[in-house]
């Protein structure tokens, strides 16, 4: 398992890089696309994954920002994002 945890500072940097100016990010929600980027690295760093290979995400809930969340990985492959008990994603590595 794996602790995830964005900060303001982390949306403000982003948001800077990306130009994303959705209204809803002032809120505190962490951007989709940065959550992933996040986990695609902890996931080839993890599992060793030195070859390109691709995810499959599908985001059922927002992650906000100071919350902790935990990335779970199964040996089949799949993966989980929780925050507490309610699952925030789920995602799959092609190829494992």
């Amino acid at each position: 398992m794996k602790e995830i945890r964005f900060t303001k500072d982390d949306l403000v940097a982003y948001q800077g890089i990306s130009q994303d100016k959705n209204p809803v990010h002032e809120t505190g929600v962490v951007y989709g696309i940065q959550l992933m980027a996040r986990i695609e690295g902890y996931l080839k760093e993890w599992l060793n994954l030195n070859e390109v290979t691709s995810f499959e995400y599908h985001l059922l809930q927002p992650l906000i920002i100071n919350q902790t969340a935990s990335l779970v990985i199964a040996t089949d492959g799949n993966f989980e994002l929780f925050y507490g008990v309610k699952c925030l994603g789920k995602g799959k590595i092609n190829g494992k």
